[in-house]
């Protein structure tokens, strides 16, 4: 979540496929129910994941001196508020029925009471709009989030949000935008798109011990505009896969978003929600700088064991 887009403006689309069948390996299944020995997660990180002296996850985004502008955790509990644990207080707003404290987060390998948030296919997070979200296209942004999404089947031809900022100006889109596009034959690719971009960019990931059995991938868009060319970068880590999957490219242009249109989390737009995550999200965070490949390092590391 490959379908016919139309659009009035040049875009910058960038693809990862998430996903390859080859021999040997089919599309993986993301498990659906809480892990055997896995507790519902309770909305908080340990200080130090797991006693061994490292700081935790949150510890690592919060401290790290990274350019943080948002965090959510997603791993909220009987509450209707997606809570913004940066620095800014971008609270959010969970509408429909997700289901919350989802046990077996991506941190719950090494934190095991980690939770994370259940889409349904008609559940969105909705930030009010702030321009904290929305960089002007000569500045920089990150936003990085762990994504497991259900199998395939069944889900030939979806297009399906992962998280938007996407608007309005003088009747062209604006904004960004990542999503994941499920092929024909059921290959599920994620995209980043910059509206107002020309260029095409892809990246494929080989097989790997995570491509399989469910994995959490953390992805990450990455948005430089301060050089003498804006490029958007997409990069992809798979728990249990080594590599990094990524791909730069120079977009013709981008137009960030100014109009009153909030930034979705599991969808796109808040008034009538289209396109629809299903699967399961968590620790999403928002950087007004571009991370770097290390700094991306420094965060899968601080998930594991």
């Amino acid at each position: 979540m490959t379908p016919t887009l139309i659009v009035l403006i040049p875009l910058l689309v960038v693809p990862v496929v998430a996903l390859l069948a080859f021999a040997g390996c089919k599309p993986f299944a993301a498990d659906t129910s809480t892990p055997p020995g896995t507790a519902p997660g309770n909305g908080d990180h340990p200080g130090n994941g797991n006693g061994n002296g490292r700081p935790s996850y949150a510890d690592t985004i919060l401290k790290g001196g990274e350019g943080l502008v948002a965090y959510w955790t997603l791993s909220d509990v009987a509450t209707t508020v997606a809570v913004d644990k940066g620095p800014s207080a971008l609270n959010g707003t969970y509408r429909g029925a997700p289901v919350l404290g989802q046990g077996g987060g991506a941190l719950a390998d090494r934190e095991p009471s980690d939770g994370c948030t259940r889409f349904g296919g008609a559940d969105l997070v909705e930030v009010p709009h702030s321009a904290l979200l929305n960089p002007g296209p000569n500045l920089r942004f990150t936003f990085e989030i762990w994504v497991r999404h259900v199998d395939a089947a069944g889900h030939a031809g979806d297009t399906q949000t992962i998280a938007s900022s996407r608007g309005k100006a003088g009747g062209d889109d604006t904004g960004w935008e990542l999503y994941l596009s499920y092929g024909n034959d059921g290959t599920p690719t994620y995209k980043a798109r910059v509206f107002g971009g020309g260029t095409n960019a892809s990246a494929t990931m080989a097989a790997g011990a995570g491509a399989v059995g469910g994995a959490w991938h953390l992805v990450a868009l990455i948005y430089d505009g301060t050089g003498a060319a804006p490029s958007v970068t997409v990069d992809i880590r798979i728990v249990g896969d080594p590599n990094r999957y990524t791909e730069t490219k120079s977009p013709a242009g981008y137009a960030s978003t100014t109009d009153a249109s909030p930034f979705v989390i599991a969808a796109f737009g808040a008034g009538n929600p289209q396109r629809p995550f299903t699967g399961d999200l968590d620790e999403a965070a928002f950087y007004n700088t571009a991370l770097s490949p290390t700094q991306i390092d420094a965060h899968v590391a601080a998930s594991r064991p």
